[in-house]
């Protein structure tokens, strides 16, 4: 019978065996780091939390990546996350996370991406159905989206057996798919599951900088889905308007929020789109604010209907 001490250890030479084998390049120094985290600190499986370590092996961990880079780091993490120790996977994708939040480094050197690496990446995120995937989901996706590999992303993701997991990588399928991923979001948004139909609206409000073209077809895609029976899928067409959209499509919000602003005033979601997710009033850094004086004098005037 195994120890505690050797379940690990033993899982790790299986990951060491892998990456072998593997086409896929792994550094030995952040291999031996994911090791060390997973050997002396207290691992939460489920948000893949790194805790009570014995000599900061967490902070070693991260520091360690973020000196390597994310791009030579890759191939170690995407190899971790297919180990058959679930702590191993979490700190993973605890790092995949956390060193991953963004990811401009990348975006501005795409070249550096090691494809092999983003493919073992999503093979292995589609293998891990715990609720740590979750961690992982977000910068997987982008690095797909980032390389052109969307039809291995959505393949997984169409099977993938955790929610959390799922729903989060089709929010963040835009922010780098741009338009490649819109067919694909529209697809989702008319799901029958209305969690995954929510993460498919969303993903348009995490993508930046439209040009006319993509404002048009995204934009005009929204507006009807304000008057959508979810309440919550309502409120995120309208926070893409607001932010996103602006101009006409700001008219097109303030008329909805208007309709539903009744004897018991406008309620939540749909009133957060005049006071967290809204359109600018008032100049910022030297830029220009976003509403016209008049939807700004609109707005206020049905701020003060919001249901307290």
């Amino acid at each position: 019978m195994h120890t505690k001490l050797q379940k690990p250890l033993l899982a790790l030479a299986g990951v060491a065996i892998i990456a072998a084998c593997s086409s896929v390049k792994t550094d030995p120094d952040i291999m031996k780091a994911i090791e060390a985290t997973v050997q002396n600190c207290k691992i939460e499986e489920r948000y893949g939390w790194a805790k009570d370590c014995k000599n900061n092996e967490k902070e070693t961990l991260k520091k360690l990546i973020e000196d390597k880079g994310q791009a030579a780091s890759l191939g170690s993490l995407a190899t971790a996350l297919g180990s058959e120790d679930l702590k191993t996977r979490a700190v993973a994708a605890d790092r995949l996370y956390d060193n991953y939040r963004s990811i401009s480094e990348l975006e501005k050197n795409p070249q550096a991406i090691d494809g092999a690496a983003v493919d073992l990446l999503i093979a292995n995120l589609g293998k891990f159905s715990e609720y740590a995937s979750f961690y992982a989901a977000r910068s997987t996706t982008w690095l797909a989206m980032m390389t052109g590999k969307e039809s291995a992303l959505y393949a997984m993701l169409d099977k993938h057996p955790n929610e959390a997991a799922k729903t989060e990588a089709y929010r963040n399928l835009m922010r780098y798919g741009r338009m490649t991923a819109f067919p694909k979001i529209k697809e989702l948004a008319g799901s029958s599951d209305d969690k995954i139909a929510l993460a498919a609206v969303t993903a348009p409000r995490d993508m930046y900088k439209y040009n006319e073209q993509e404002r048009s077809e995204i934009c005009d895609w929204a507006a009807p889905m304000m008057s959508n029976s979810n309440e919550n899928i309502a409120a995120r067409a309208a926070q893409i308007l607001a932010l996103r959209c602006k101009g006409e499509y700001i008219d097109k919000v303030l008329d909805e929020a208007e309709k539903r602003a009744g004897a018991d005033g406008l309620k939540q979601p749909f009133a957060s789109v005049l006071t967290n997710f809204t359109f600018s009033c008032e100049g910022f850094l030297g830029s220009k604010p976003t509403g016209s004086a008049e939807q700004c004098k609109r707005k206020e005037e049905l701020k003060a209907k919001i249901s307290k």
